[in-house]
C-alpha cells in the first residue's frame, strides 16, 4: 500500500500533462475515414458484432494489404462506435474522445514501460522506476499533440491504426527488452516475444519497423552475452532473435506475397525510390521534432492568436510539469553502468526510423507528404520513440544535477518549455477552430445518426446541409447512402425517406 501510494503522483501529474495537449485534439469532430466508417460498418454489417469482426479480416487481405488482425479490430471499433451512442444516447464524439484518451494515456504506458526495462539494462534499480518513467514520457507526448488538418492524421483520427499501433509497438519493444534484462532467464520470453511480434505485423504493416527495432536489441544483447560469458551462452538470445525476429519477418514476407496478385488500387505498400521518396522520409522525420510542422501548418491556416483556453492549459501543464520535477528531486535513480543504454537506445532509434520507412519509402506517401507537417500512422509511433529517447536521457541523467546551477538550469529549462508549450497549444486550438468550422456538418450528421427521436424531416435536413458542401462527388454518394442503410439496420427505417432537395443536391456537381 506503501509503494502504491508513492507512485501515485506519478501517474497523477502525467495523466494531467497528456490532458492538457489532448483538450485541443478532443474538439475536433469525426472527419475523412473516420465519418465514413462510423457511418458504414454497423449499416454494412446488418448490425452483427461476429459480422464486423469478419469484414475487417476479410478487408485486412485486400488491395494489397495483409493486415487481417488490426483491421478486424479496427471494424469492430467502428462497429462500437456507433452501436454504443446509438443504444445510450452518448454522444458520438464522446466515444471517439474517450477512446483516443485511453489509448494516448496506453501508449504513454506502454513508452514508459519501455523506458523503464531500457534503464534497467544500465543498472537502474528502483521500485517506482515505472512510475517515474511514465511522468517523462507523458510530459513529451502531452507537448507533442498537435492537429494536421491537410493530412491523414494519426493524432486526432485513425485511432486503431494509429494510437493502438504505438501502443502495441511500444509493448513488443518493451518486451524485447525486458527479456534481456540483465537476471532475466527461462524460455517463456521466446514464447510471448514471438506471439507478440507475430500479433504486430498482422496489426498494420508499419509495425514491421519495430520488429526491426526488436533485431537492434537483441543483437547488441547478444554481443554483450558473447563478450562476458561466451558463445555457448548466447542459446536464447538467438532463440530471441527467432521468435522475436525471424518469426514476424517470414510473416510479414508470406503476407506481402498472398496479397501480391490481388486487385489493387492502394499504392501505400508498393515500395517507392528515388527523391520523391528521400524528400518525403526527410520530412518525416524533421516534422516530429518539436516545432517541426510549425512553419508549414501556420503558412497554410494563418497565424494563430493566443487564447484563454491554451493560456490556462499551458498553466495547467507547467504546473503538472513542476510536480514532476519535484517528485524527481524527492528521490534519484543511480544509473550504474551508461553503456546499457545502447540497447533501448538503439532499438527506439531503429524502430522510429524503420517504422517511418515503411510509408514514406511508398508510392502513396511519397507523393502526399512533401513537407514538415504533413504526416500519417508513422507519425504517433516517431513520438513514442522520441518520449522514449528523452526519458532515457533524463533519468540517466538526473542523479547528476544538484547545487544552485542545476536549480538555475532547470528554471531556464522550463521557461523555454512553457513557451514551446503555449506556442504549440495556441496553434493546436488555432487547428481545431479551423477544422471545427470546416466540417461542423459531420458533427451534426454523427449526432442524428445516433438519434431515434429525431422526425423524418429534421434528418432529412440534416443529410441536406451535409451533402451542399463542395466533397467530392464519390464520397458525397457513399455517405448518403451508407447512413440511410446504418440507420435501416439498427432503427427500423431509412435515415431520410424522401427528399427533393436532397435529389437537387445529390444531382449536382461534387467538389
Amino acid at each position: 500500500m506503501l509503494r502504491a501510494r508513492s507512485r501515485w503522483p506519478w501517474f497523477a501529474a502525467g495523466t494531467v500533462l497528456l490532458a492538457a495537449g489532448y483538450v485541443p485534439i478532443a474538439r475536433v469532430p469525426l472527419m475523412g475515414d473516420d465519418f465514413h466508417a462510423f457511418l458504414f460498418t454497423y449499416g454494412e454489417v446488418r448490425g452483427s458484432v461476429a459480422g464486423a469482426l469478419a469484414y475487417g479480416w476479410n478487408a485486412g487481405q485486400q488491395a494489397g494489404h495483409f493486415n487481417p488482425v488490426g483491421q478486424a479490430l479496427g471494424a469492430l471499433f467502428h462497429y462500437v462506435s456507433y452501436a454504443l451512442p446509438a443504444a445510450t444516447g452518448l454522444p458520438a464524439r464522446t466515444v471517439a474522445v474517450l477512446a483516443g484518451a485511453t489509448l494516448i494515456w496506453g501508449t504513454a504506458l506502454a513508452v514508459a514501460w519501455c523506458a523503464a526495462w531500457g534503464l534497467r539494462h544500465a543498472g537502474a534499480v528502483d521500485e517506482d522506476l515505472l512510475a517515474r518513467c511514465f511522468g517523462v514520457t507523458a510530459a513529451v507526448l502531452g507537448a507533442s499533440l498537435q492537429l494536421h488538418p491537410w493530412s491523414n492524421d494519426p493524432v486526432s483520427s485513425f485511432l486503431m491504426a494509429g494510437w493502438a499501433s504505438a501502443l502495441l509497438g511500444f509493448v513488443v519493444l518493451g518486451a524485447a527488452l525486458r527479456a534481456v534484462a540483465p537476471g532475466r532467464s527461462g524460455w517463456s520470453d521466446v514464447v510471448w516475444l514471438g506471439l507478440l511480434g507475430v500479433l504486430a505485423v498482422l496489426w498494420y504493416e508499419m509495425l514491421a519497423g519495430v520488429v526491426a527495432g526488436v533485431a537492434a536489441v537483441l543483437v547488441v544483447a547478444g554481443i554483450a552475452v558473447w563478450r562476458s560469458r561466451g558463445v555457448r551462452a548466447v542459446g536464447r538470445v538467438l532463440a530471441l532473435l527467432g521468435s522475436g525476429v525471424v518469426l514476424p519477418a517470414v510473416v510479414f514476407v508470406a503476407g506481402r506475397f498472398l496479397s501480391a496478385g490481388q486487385q489493387r488500387g492502394y499504392t501505400g505498400t508498393d515500395v517507392a525510390l528515388g527523391r520523391a521518396a528521400l524528400r518525403s522520409t526527410w520530412a518525416a522525420f524533421v516534422g516530429v521534432l518539436p516545432g517541426g510542422g510549425w512553419p508549414y501548418l501556420i503558412t497554410s491556416a494563418g497565424a494563430p492568436h493566443l487564447a484563454a483556453v491554451p493560456a490556462a492549459l499551458t498553466l495547467l501543464y507547467v504546473l503538472a510539469l513542476a510536480a514532476v520535477v519535484r517528485l524527481s528531486r524527492s528521490h534519484v535513480v543511480v544509473v550504474a553502468d551508461a553503456r546499457g543504454l545502447v540497447a533501448p537506445a538503439l532499438g527506439a532509434a531503429v524502430a522510429w526510423g524503420a517504422t517511418t520507412a515503411t510509408q514514406t519509402l511508398t508510392l502513396k506517401y511519397a507523393s502526399e507528404i512533401r513537407v514538415a507537417g504533413q504526416v500519417y500512422m508513422y507519425h504517433v509511433v516517431a513520438l513514442g520513440s522520441l518520449a522514449v529517447l528523452v526519458t532515457l536521457a533524463v533519468v540517466a541523467t538526473s542523479a547528476r544535477w544538484h547545487g544552485a546551477l542545476a536549480d538555475g538550469t532547470r528554471a531556464a529549462v522550463g521557461v523555454l518549455i512553457g513557451a514551446f508549450v503555449l506556442v504549440q497549444l495556441t496553434l493546436a486550438w488555432h487547428l481545431g477552430d479551423f477544422l471545427r468550422g470546416a466540417f461542423d456538418g459531420n458533427r451534426e450528421l454523427t449526432a442524428a445518426a445516433v438519434d431515434a427521436s429525431r422526425t423524418p424531416d429534421a434528418r432529412c435536413g440534416v443529410l441536406v446541409r451535409w451533402a451542399d458542401r463542395p466533397w467530392p462527388d464519390y464520397y458525397r454518394s457513399a455517405v448518403v447512402i451508407d447512413v440511410q442503410r446504418t440507420y435501416q439496420a439498427r432503427f427500423g427505417e431509412p435515415f431520410c425517406v424522401a427528399s427533393s432537395e436532397l435529389d437537387r443536391v445529390l444531382a449536382a456537381p461534387g467538389g
